[in-house]
């Protein structure tokens, strides 16, 4: 479960959500309300939802964290806490796509229960997609034909994954993808990078030229891709498919300057 990001100023509030969150269970992040704050702890950390205090913050602020490229988030994860005074700004919240609003400290239980309910609703979503996207991955691998035996298929599989679901792009393929692999599948990190490359060299010579084209967006297929290459081409041709359901990995991978698909 991915934390809540809290962002509030006043401490007695602080101990109230701190208190409220903790009972219930759900872990979660405090920061200051301030755009600079939020930005930098949306950057660094995955979150299921931000509690903020829209008003105090602004509402320019508000939409600018919403619709910021490094936010993973939608506007409906973002949830107000309002006093009572504050309800001339719910149109210009709801303009921006922010429907929920709870009045704090008055009703602490109703906010922890919206955010309980909503993190359960967020992680099915999460997890319906993320289910879709492995099929996907695995029948655009299987029509490029490596074989069912090959370890590499799996490891290219998941690679994928974590480029599309990564709010920030692999720095280091060895660092950000062989090692967790690695990891997940109790080998090295060399046997990983050694059995995509058998996979990307079954398909190179086996699949069929004009998928392989489609595939990497080019006519030129004479040089087999790195496995970087390969990789980033099947995800950048997933995101494509339906760059909605990647905000984050799509406007990294249909631009032109991310990783080249030849050595």
């Amino acid at each position: 479960m991915h934390p809540v990001l809290i962002a509030e100023d006043y401490t007695a509030q602080h101990l109230l959500m701190q208190n409220s969150f903790e009972a219930a269970g759900i872990p979660f992040h405090i920061c200051k309300n301030t755009e600079l704050d939020l930005s930098l702890n949306l950057a660094c950390d995955d979150v299921s939802c931000v509690v903020l205090n829209a008003s105090k913050l602004g509402n320019e602020a508000v939409e600018r964290l919403c619709s910021s490229p490094g936010c993973r988030l939608g506007s409906c994860d973002f949830v107000n806490i309002y006093t009572y005074e504050d309800t001339e700004e719910l149109s210009e919240l709801r303009r921006i796509g922010i429907t929920e609003n709870h009045p704090f400290p008055y009703s602490p239980a109703s906010l922890v229960e919206f955010v309980s309910s909503h993190i359960s609703e967020s992680t099915g979503i999460y997890e319906t997609l993320r289910n879709k996207t492995d099929k996907r991955i695995e029948n655009l691998i299987s029509q490029l034909n490596p074989s069912g035996r090959q370890r590499g298929r799996i490891y290219i599989r998941e690679a994928v994954l974590h480029i599309l679901f990564s709010a920030d792009p692999p720095i280091n393929l060895h660092r950000d993808v062989y090692s967790r692999i690695a990891a997940a599948h109790r080998t090295t990190v060399k046997s990983v990078e050694h059995s995509i490359r058998i996979s990307v060299e079954s398909c190179w010579q086996h699949a069929d030229k004009e998928i392989l084209k489609t595939l990497i967006g080019s006519s030129d297929i004479s040089r087999r891709p790195t496995n970087a290459g390969f990789i980033t081409a099947v995800a950048r041709f997933i995101a494509a498919e339906d760059p909605a359901s990647f905000p984050a990995a799509a406007g990294r991978l249909l631009n032109s300057t991310y990783p080249k698909l030849h050595i």
